[in-house]
């Protein structure tokens, strides 16, 4: 319910939603900024966010991947 809410309001005004669980983020959001520390690690289209993905990520787990890889949790590619 709360993604069909969401979907609804995102087709008339921007939302900045703030999520610690990345699973999903390929099928919410047009943009992706990603902090720690305070830093900009990254910032711009979802598409060039996943890019970051090892290219062995599971498939459904590109963004959680991208994310790993950003912060320095796992090597890139």
């Amino acid at each position: 319910m709360f993604r069909d809410v969401l979907r609804k309001v995102t087709e008339r005004i921007p939302v900045l939603m703030s999520t610690h669980d990345v699973a999903d983020l390929a099928d919410e959001a047009n943009t992706v900024s990603l902090m720690n520390g305070g830093r900009i690690l990254h910032h711009g289209a979802t598409g060039t966010f996943l890019e970051h993905a090892r290219p062995d990520a599971a498939p459904g787990r590109q963004a959680e991947s991208a994310y790993s890889v950003l912060m320095g949790l796992e090597g890139a590619a």
